[in-house]
């Protein structure tokens, strides 16, 4: 007589492994790129790459505002027909709040830059912008994977994005500098001053063809907007807010401290910014 348990015990373990592993290998390539960015950079330079991600870290709490937990829990309890009323209701209102939140960045792109010291580079902050606007709407479809136990196209999209996002890095910071001489087509486009606005790019070209890929699902869904669903799900999500902050705050807030906080001109905290992210990084390992 079979168990019913050994078949759980093994898609569980299966999953697990798809999971985990997608999850590993994408760290540990995007490992790989630091020394990439401490070959190219100087510290300073990348002290900037460190200050912008991790305030990234923050607002993707806010851009998600914990509707991909919601929509687990909301998903299980409704069930039946009704979790495609769940699943058109998150994902409705991510793409509505991601807009508004990337159209308040847009509006308010001078105080924002100027309390960032990025008065001259604001197009960082923006791209970051569109790039927190994709990965918060993708983060339906992704939860959406796994609630199906669709395991090997999660780890495929995730990982396809991971190396979009890794081989635009290598393009744009290796191979254009080295060809561009050679190259007419790169000498005409290249911009060898944008050296740091190519990281962030390249996470733009990575998120927007994650997108895409996902939008075969977010097509297939019938769009409807369930408000008292909707009021029910972000009463349950509001809380993750708070959470999520914790997490990042625990993260992130050390490199804040850094750049507002030393008692250095901010080109010397940018520097020194820069040395201990490429240090945190290295420990990750």
């Amino acid at each position: 007589m079979s168990n019913p348990l050994s078949g759980i015990w093994k898609r569980l373990a299966s999953e697990t492994a798809v999971y985990g592993l997608s999850s590993i290998l994408g760290r540990l390539l995007n490992y790989l790129l630091v020394i990439v960015y401490t070959d190219v950079f100087l510290p300073a330079e990348y002290g900037v790459v460190g200050d912008i991600y991790s305030m990234t870290g923050f607002l993707i709490v806010i851009f998600t505002y914990g509707m991909e937990t919601a929509f687990f829990r909301f998903v299980k309890e409704e069930g039946g027909k009704n979790a495609d009323a769940v699943y058109s209701t998150s994902v409705i209102s991510l793409v509505a709040s991601s807009l508004l939140f990337i159209s308040l960045i847009w509006l308010f792109i001078d105080p924002i830059s100027s309390a960032m010291y990025y008065e001259d580079q604001q197009y960082y902050l923006l791209i970051m912008a569109m790039v927190l606007g994709f990965d918060a709407i993708s983060a339906i479809p992704f939860a959406k994977l796994r609630y199906e136990q669709r395991a090997f196209k999660f780890a495929f999209v995730r990982l396809f994005g991971i190396a979009i996002n890794i081989g635009a890095v290598l393009f744009f910071l290796l191979f254009c500098p080295a060809y561009a001489d050679s190259i007419p087509a790169i000498k005409k486009y290249f911009e060898p001053e944008m050296m740091i606005g190519y990281v962030f790019i390249s996470n733009l070209l990575a998120s927007a063809l994650v997108f895409a890929l996902l939008l075969p699902d977010l097509l297939k869904i019938q769009l409807r907007f369930d408000s008292a669903l909707w009021k029910k799900m972000t009463h349950y999500a509001w809380p993750l807010i708070i959470v999520g902050f914790a997490g990042s705050i625990n993260e992130l807030l050390d490199r804040q401290f850094i750049k507002y906080y030393l008692n250095n001109p901010i080109e010397v905290n940018m520097e020194k910014l820069g040395i201990y992210n490429a240090c945190y990084k290295l420990s990750i390992l």
